[in-house]
């Protein structure tokens, strides 16, 4: 899985990280685009939670790849993650490199932003990209909330600090519902910070359970699509 990130280390880090050689069946990098304004802070802040796991694999913890946009070996990383993309800014080569990537197979997450100016930069980003691409509001419905556990309702979302109910909203291939997802966005949400912070004891367990639950499905999500 590729990161694409103006912050943190690699998520979800407790049980899926980056080999220095990647593992073709199950990499994860991390992105470094160009931020604007505050965000790099978080980036190397953390270390990786190694407690409260869903279950264990071989992480390999300590070895995290960060990649440009516009690097080559991001076409090895079948996932990428972005957290904080509200102050994202990307070069003209780097749009199109991205943009190649998402459209022969790659999938991208979004986390960790809210308000309208996020929003309106992150979607200034996207159109660069993927000018054609169309938002679409997600339900529970979904393939993506049933492609490991069975998330039946969105409403079990916790906010670790967002007020309101977070959005859920996607860019399918030819803007085709029913075709392979390219864009997962999770919007007024930090469910990122659930990973982070497991075990920790900052909050209850059975919110940090949930919030595995969006991290995982969209990992297997994103193998198997």
């Amino acid at each position: 899985m590729v990161r694409l990130v103006p912050f943190h280390t690699i998520t979800p880090r407790s049980w899926l990280h980056s080999h220095t050689e990647p593992d073709p069946s199950m990499a994860m990098a991390n992105t470094r685009p160009q931020l604007m304004g505050a965000g790099m802070g978080t980036f190397t802040k953390r270390s990786p939670s190694r407690r409260h796991r869903p279950w264990d694999v071989d992480a390999h913890i300590d070895d995290i790849n960060v990649l440009t946009l516009d690097d080559p070996e991001l076409f090895k990383y079948p996932l990428a993650y972005m957290a904080e993309p509200g102050r994202w800014l990307m070069s003209d080569k780097e749009a199109a490199n991205f943009r190649d990537y998402l459209l022969k197979g790659g999938f991208v997450i979004f986390d960790d932003f809210r308000g309208g100016y996020d929003w309106n930069n992150f979607e200034q980003q996207i159109r660069r990209v993927l000018p054609e691409g169309q938002f679409v509001d997600l339900d529970a419905s979904k393939t993506i909330f049933h492609s490991f556990f069975e998330i039946d309702t969105l409403d079990i979302v916790p906010q670790y600090y967002d007020r309101g109910a977070p959005a859920f909203r996607a860019i399918f291939e030819g803007n085709d519902p029913n075709k392979r997802m390219m864009v997962m966005v999770n919007y007024n949400t930090d469910i990122s910070e659930y990973w982070e912070e497991a075990g920790t004891g900052w909050r209850p367990d059975w919110e940090t359970n949930e919030a595995y639950k969006f991290g995982v499905n969209y990992v297997i999500y994103g193998m198997t699509h």
